[in-house]
């Protein structure tokens, strides 16, 4: 089975979130509704917690891991709108931020490639 893009990820749970969250206003199925936050907590929050997990090994504790603390516990206590909502939000500023350093990179490279390969210096106008 193909791996998910990051891309897909977020817009999947994305759909997940806003699903349990019609769900719940409308019929309230509470079951249901949970299973659709996990759903998209695994989703999103998988590439999370083995960046962590990765991290960890060499004894960093970023902000992988504290998100990772954080939607863990938030499952623990029964929120489970908070875990799908967290791990959505981050994955999702995690590519606006990658996509913006994509952007500026391509746009400094553009200018780099303006310059001229050659330049004469000119001294005192002459």
């Amino acid at each position: 089975m193909p791996r998910m893009t990051k891309k897909q990820r977020i817009i999947l749970s994305g759909i997940l979130v806003a699903l349990s969250f019609i769900l719940d206003k409308t019929i309230g199925l509470k079951p249901v509704t949970i299973v659709v936050m996990l759903a998209s907590t695994i989703i999103a929050g998988t590439p999370i917690f083995l960046k962590a997990i990765g991290a960890l090994k060499y004894r960093i504790v970023g902000i992988d891991a504290l998100v990772t603390i954080a939607v863990t516990g938030a499952i623990i206590i029964g929120e489970y709108w908070e875990a799908a909502a967290v791990t959505f939000l981050f994955m999702f500023g995690d590519y606006l931020e990658s996509r913006t350093i994509e952007k500026t990179r391509s746009s400094i490279k553009a200018l780099l490639d303006m310059a001229p390969d050659i330049a004469r210096v000119r001294r005192d106008g002459v």
